[in-house]
């Protein structure tokens, strides 16, 4: 099923996209999918979530993080896509530029690591940063834009504290919790139930593990169960681990812990690397409500949305976290029936849809997966609403400029 997403911006236009493109131009309003080579026609867009906060020091500079989204028509992340960082202590003395690196191979996401940018200083006080993302033909794009002038003049600012209070928690690695973590979305039944004590499971296929890997078998609340992958047989499908605590009826799933996936607090320096067995920790993070999100290459972005922390009462807060991330590389593109929205650009906090954005100033883009394909990209199945989703837009057929890759809507 081809996804669908909304957006909407100034000109009080809501965007329905029913497609599988590639590449779509309504005025400052552009779709691509990243993968395909054509002729260099648009500056590259970037999404990013504004830091709100991060923690300082008084005595010594610290260090921060950024993550950012970026894509062009044509250029490659990590190739010949560039993203930058600036950043500046007094909002006026700004620093040279920071290079950010593709957190996978040709990943459109990026990390953006300021070392020791954070000068030492008092609690409260404001530090300053702004993005730059250049194509390979040199076209940039700015934020928060839109052009390197304006973002120096009003660049994001973030309060710096001193460490004061920064004592919840968000876990997956709590250790009498054995669903906490980060894990791959599929579920792989059982196929015939198992006792406590047995030391085997079979599957009806066991070719997407591998040993030392960590599994959940995730029976009924408290039976979940986390084990190592000490020896597989491939030949009757079987995983061999320690011996199990309690029985399970076929059928019970059994779910992969993901190493090495990325878990961030969006709107704080805070990031972690999950464990061989999937586990992660979050530690000082402020009084607050944030989203969190973790991601790996090969898989599809998963979040919890809205979680609130305080140590108010004296008791700082954990909460204890489990993501299951869709298979499918979102990264690039996705193993799903049709074509998808991997992300979109500018963020309006609202499902990530661009809202109330003025196209004179920025373009918004959403970038689709890439298995996209231009061919089923036409005047039917791409379709324009104005706001609440009411009256439909007509579209001159004449303003659409084909592409190797989609089409244009001039």
């Amino acid at each position: 099923m081809a996804a669908k997403k909304v957006a909407k911006f100034s000109k009080k236009l809501t965007v329905i996209l029913v497609c599988g493109s590639t590449i779509l131009w309504l005025g400052g309003f552009y779709l691509f999918s990243p993968y395909f080579t054509k002729a260099q026609d648009y500056p590259p867009g970037m999404g990013h979530w504004p830091l709100m906060m991060i923690d300082g020091d008084a005595g010594v500079a610290t260090s921060t993080t950024l993550f950012v989204f970026a894509g062009d028509d044509n250029a490659i992340p990590g190739t010949n896509l560039t993203v930058n960082a600036y950043y500046s202590n007094d909002g006026s003395t700004w620093s040279t530029a920071v290079a950010c690196s593709p957190l996978y191979t040709d990943s459109n996401l990026f990390k953006c690591k300021l070392t020791n940018a954070v000068a030492a200083g008092s609690d409260g006080r404001s530090f300053y940063y702004y993005l730059e993302a250049i194509d390979n033909v040199n076209q940039k794009f700015y934020l928060p834009g839109p052009d390197e002038a304006s973002s120096k003049q009003y660049p994001f600012v973030v309060v710096v504290y001193n460490t004061p209070n920064w004592q919840n928690t968000f876990s997956g690695a709590d250790g009498t919790k054995e669903w906490t973590g980060v894990k791959d979305g599929r579920c792989f039944p059982i196929t015939s139930a198992v006792s406590a004590g047995q030391t085997s499971i079979s599957l009806d296929d066991v070719s997407a593990f591998s040993v030392n890997e960590w599994i959940m078998i995730d029976d009924v609340f408290p039976n979940q169960e986390r084990r190592q992958i000490t020896a597989i047989d491939a030949t009757n499908n079987t995983l061999t681990i320690s011996a199990l605590d309690n029985d399970h009826p076929a059928g019970t799933c059994v779910f992969k812990f993901i190493q090495e996936a990325y878990v961030w607090v969006e709107g704080l320096d805070k990031s972690a690397t999950t464990t061989a067995d999937g586990t992660f920790i979050l530690s000082g993070v402020p009084d607050g409500c944030y989203d969190t999100v973790a991601f790996k290459k090969g898989y599809c972005e998963a979040r919890h949305f809205g979680l609130c922390v305080s140590a108010a009462d004296g008791t700082p807060d954990t909460f204890d976290l489990d993501f299951f991330l869709p298979y499918g590389d979102c990264m690039k593109g996705g193993e799903v029936e049709g074509a998808f929205v991997i992300w979109t650009a500018p963020f309006d906090g609202m499902m990530g849809a661009p809202r109330d954005i003025d196209i004179d100033a920025f373009p918004i883009l959403i970038a689709l997966s890439d298995n996209a394909s231009s061919t089923t990209v036409n005047i039917q199945n791409v379709k324009f609403y104005k706001e609440a989703m009411g009256e439909k837009l007509g579209l001159n057929p004449n303003k659409i400029k084909a592409q190797p890759s989609g089409f244009i809507f001039l």
